[in-house]
């Protein structure tokens, strides 16, 4: 007699932050050489409630769906577009769940508002249960223990790149220049808070849990208080006239744009603040040199190549090369500028995310090494002079 498990499946929810002018429905199409199929709701609606911090979402559906789950402290949203997709195999073996699991579920189950119940108060509600209750509970928990063992939250960022492939299709056939592709660090605010990962048993929903990756895109109150010398700082710089910190300000944008997934703009920018940076280094020695801006441009444009910047000009005013103030964070930043960002530029390569980190993470180290650098110079020439 051949034996029969259990159908376990994962659905991924997304909310994107715009509508897809597609109709509703099934969509196949290939990915990776597999056969895949999302389904496009613009019907989609959110039952939350309020939570300390951000909307609570309870539960995604059509408006018919949630409108018996509407109570007076509950509210519906419309969703924009949500995409979803299914994933299922079969189970023999449900895994184990010890006591600790258990009392830590029925805290959970028992919470009311921002107070989590103690382990004595779930021993005294296990107490009261009868034990075929026990049994159904132990029996749902080992189900959803089970469930996230075989759809971990690494599942979640993979629909990612799956969605965002259909999404550059769609991109390309409509001419749709609103629809960017999407990242976790967007699908944070949206009401499936990042990807939406519905779990089931046999056809009958367990458990949900949303995955968000990074939690800031969630708060909607300050969870950072700064040092009040950098607030300070923060008002000087506003009524500064002559606010220059563009290296920086392109160094945070190439950060930003990981956090996006929009990778191939991450090392655009990070490389043009790079080059950014050094062009104001080589800018303020002008200025103490006496050099007027007439001059600057001239001497600039005889010397437009980057590296005739960091090794003949460096050395004409610094007496000192680049190269020769950090030469391994020179070689690693430059042979990743020169190779990744000259692909990029040139061609349709898609950098990786690890490619990309990397990337940006040499350029801030070879900066770091050449504000070290002139801080030791600066440092030595006041000893001098005392």
């Amino acid at each position: 007699m051949e034996m029969t498990g259990m159908i376990f499946a994962a659905r991924y929810l997304v909310e994107l932050p715009y509508v897809l002018n597609i109709p509703d429905g099934d969509y196949d199409f290939l990915y990776e050489k597999n056969h895949l199929r999302l389904t496009v709701h613009n019907d989609y609606y959110a039952l939350f409630k309020d939570a300390n911090l951000f909307p609570q979402t309870l539960l995604i559906g059509t408006r018919d769906q949630l409108l018996p789950h509407n109570t007076n402290d509950r509210g519906i949203i419309k969703c924009r577009t949500v995409i979803s997709l299914a994933h299922g195999c079969e189970c023999f073996d449900l895994l184990e769940i010890s006591r600790e699991e258990l009392t830590n579920s029925i805290r959970s189950q028992i919470r009311k508002g921002d107070n989590f119940p103690s382990v004595e108060d779930a021993e005294m509600h296990l107490s009261i249960m009868s034990e075929q209750e026990i049994d159904k509970k132990i029996l749902l928990e080992r189900k959803i223990k089970t469930a996230r063992e075989i759809f971990p939250p690494k599942k979640s960022e993979e629909c990612i790149g799956i969605i965002n492939h259909f999404i550059k299709q769609y991109r390309v056939a409509f001419k749709d220049q609103f629809a960017d592709e999407i990242s976790l660090y967007q699908l944070g605010s949206g009401f499936t808070n990042g990807v939406l990962q519905e779990h089931y048993c046999d056809g009958i929903k367990i458990s949900a849990i949303p995955i968000v990756g990074v939690i800031t895109p969630l708060m909607r109150q300050s969870w950072y208080k700064h040092d009040e010398s950098l607030i300070e700082d923060f008002k000087r710089r506003l009524m500064s006239d002559g606010f220059n910190e563009h290296p920086e300000l392109l160094l945070i944008r190439a950060d930003n744009f990981v956090h996006k997934g929009a990778f191939r703009s991450a090392v655009i920018e990070a490389s043009a603040g790079l080059e950014s940076y050094i062009l104001r280094q080589l800018i303020n020695a002008f200025h103490r040199n006496g050099i007027d801006e007439f001059e600057t441009k001239e001497i600039l444009n005889k010397n437009w190549k980057f590296e005739d910047r960091c090794k003949k000009l460096f050395k004409q005013f610094f007496n000192i090369s680049v190269p020769e103030i950090a030469a391994l964070e020179w070689q690693h930043a430059n042979k990743n500028r020169k190779e990744l960002r000259d692909k990029i530029a040139h061609t349709s390569h898609e950098p990786t995310e690890k490619e990309t980190k990397e990337f940006i993470k040499s350029i801030n180290l070879l900066i770091e090494k050449i504000d070290s650098y002139f801080k030791l110079n600066d440092e030595s020439n006041e000893s001098k002079n005392l």
